[in-house]
């Protein structure tokens, strides 16, 4: 309990636990009780429409954004869909965006800015999936110029399983910000997800993907 865990849910948890007599007793009382905070409706992964993936750098939102890709190639055929860098100023972002692209056979576009996103949206209109990657620095306020932009664009926030305490407040504890699902990526084994676990068990924003590894 000790292990990075934030203090609202270690006092709740020891609080659940006080009672008991045994080590597994704990253990099973412990597992119970975040199983069933966890549990919420299941959720398809988006195969069809407009989606932007937000959320802090690092999160793993432009393999997310390929991996979408490529498991919508069983329900909608490559020419029928698009992948949208916006507004990613990082060195060789695009770039690898690219060559990501490439493996797919999924053609990929780039817009500078909100503007230019409408215009190629608009331009694109006739694909039956568009996916478009966003820049982790101030996403909440891309998410927000996205959702103005055109309001066919479905927003999804994409975390890593380790995220941060602040990462996870800025996606789950945002009551100005609605999300059509969430996305979980990679973990630091040296990390643990307790601010998470805490922020899932608060908010039963639907899970639409996870990536898989260990």
């Amino acid at each position: 309990l000790e292990l990075g865990m934030p203090a609202r849910l270690r006092s709740l948890l020891l609080d659940s636990v006080r009672g008991l007599n045994s080590v597994e007793e704990a253990r099973g009382m412990v597992f119970q009780l975040l199983a069933d905070a966890l549990q919420r409706p299941a959720m398809a992964a988006p195969e069809h429409g407009v989606h932007a993936l937000c959320g802090p750098s690092g999160a793993g939102k432009t393999l997310m954004v390929v991996r979408l890709a490529k498991q919508a190639c069983a329900a909608v055929d490559a020419e029928q869909q698009a992948i949208i860098s916006y507004c990613d100023q990082r060195p060789g972002a695009w770039s690898q965006l690219q060559v990501l692209a490439a493996q797919t056979g999924i053609e990929c576009y780039k817009a500078s800015d909100a503007q230019t996103l409408k215009l190629l949206l608009d331009e694109l209109s006739g694909r039956k999936a568009i996916w478009i990657d966003t820049p982790g620095t101030d996403f909440l306020a891309h998410a927000e110029a996205l959702r103005h932009a055109a309001a066919s664009v479905q927003l999804h926030a994409v975390l890593p399983v380790d995220a941060t305490v602040t990462s996870v407040q800025k996606v789950l504890d945002n009551p100005a910000q609605s999300w059509a699902s969430l996305m979980l990526s990679k973990q630091d084994e040296a990390a643990h997800p307790w601010p998470l676990i805490q922020g899932l068990c608060n908010n039963a924003l639907g899970v639409s993907m996870v990536a898989q590894g260990a």
